[in-house]
């Protein structure tokens, strides 16, 4: 297989995968009686951060660790600023729920984490990966426990009637996805690492341009569609609560499997990119509550800004 062609199936193979594990996670957890909120920042935030995590441990577990970091802050860009982008300028967001306001404080208290391995030696190993996993745990038990005080007759009341072969069929589909993701995650590093070694351009690069923006097309699906079908909730929180989890999880897991090396040089400019975009959306969805279609065309015209510093440092 030619390595384009392993890109390609590989992408294809992920968005699939992550797709049917999300649908098969969704009603799982609908049958629990969870609400859209939180399913759009647990079950689907997971789901459709999914890839990044499986790219992320092949591509630790085969030395391509250059690849990792690349490819959580270049999809927390992609997310932020394509995605988000792209989404209001389908239909502008106009959330003034105060429900996702500590959620976004989760998200600016994570993008100020990213800057701790500088300060540590300059790479995420074991204690740091520990720390983010642990984080991650207290940011789920949180939600869980604000979802039981809200609703503490919920999961009595709503759960959906769950009968053998809807069940087996949903769990069929999560392990459908599971392997989905691991075979395209697969397909996606060994194609990307076999064009960086020809081209002799660098495995962070090619995480934070082809493998990001591959790796974020499940978000940018999800939130396209929740934003035309009118659930700003969805969307929204998917786009959130997928940069939580690709900083806590992804880095987190992956610097358990191997020492990733975090250079200043190599790694700084996508960090406070990240970490910008993260306070530009803060911002306004704190402040306004809104965010609208020039609004939505500044942050696409800011990712090509940004995916034309990326081809600027090969």
């Amino acid at each position: 297989m030619s390595p384009w062609l392993s890109i390609l199936t590989g992408l294809v193979t992920l968005v699939v995968g992550a797709e049917i594990l999300v649908r098969g996670a969704a009603w799982i957890a609908q049958a629990m009686g969870i609400r859209p909120l939180v399913v759009g920042l647990t079950v689907v935030a997971i789901g459709t951060s999914a890839p990044e995590l499986v790219v992320s441990l092949i591509a630790a577990y085969e030395g391509e660790v250059g690849i990792v970091v690349g490819n959580v802050f270049g999809s927390n860009v992609a997310n932020l600023a394509l995605i988000l982008g792209a989404t209001t300028v389908v239909a502008p967001i106009v959330f003034r729920s105060a429900k996702i306001h500590f959620e976004l404080y989760w998200l600016l208290f994570a993008s100020v984490l990213t800057l701790v391995p500088f300060a540590l030696g300059e790479e995420i190993g074991a204690l740091v990966g520990g720390a983010f996993i642990l984080l991650l745990i207290c940011f789920l038990v949180w939600l869980v426990h604000r979802e039981r005080i809200a609703h503490p007759n919920r999961l009595k009341s709503d759960r959906q009637v769950r009968d053998a072969r809807r069940t087996l069929l949903n769990v069929a589909y999560v392990f459908a996805g599971l392997a989905g993701l691991y075979y395209g995650g697969r397909w996606l590093v060994d194609g990307a690492t076999q064009v960086a070694e020809k081209f002799e351009i660098g495995d962070d690069v090619i995480g934070a341009t082809i493998i990001a923006i591959g790796t974020s097309l499940p978000e940018l699906a999800t939130s396209v569609v929740a934003a035309r079908r009118g659930h700003p909730e969805l969307g929204l929180g998917n786009i959130i609560g997928s940069n939580i989890f690709n900083i806590l999880l992804v880095l987190g897991a992956t610097g358990l499997v191997t020492p990733i090396p975090y250079s200043w040089d190599g790694t700084g400019m996508r960090v406070c990119i990240a970490m910008l975009c993260a306070i530009l959306v803060a911002i306004f969805l704190l402040g306004p509550g809104r965010i609208g279609r020039r609004v939505g065309g500044a942050l696409l015209l800011g990712y090509v800004g940004y995916l034309t510093l990326e081809v600027m440092s090969l």
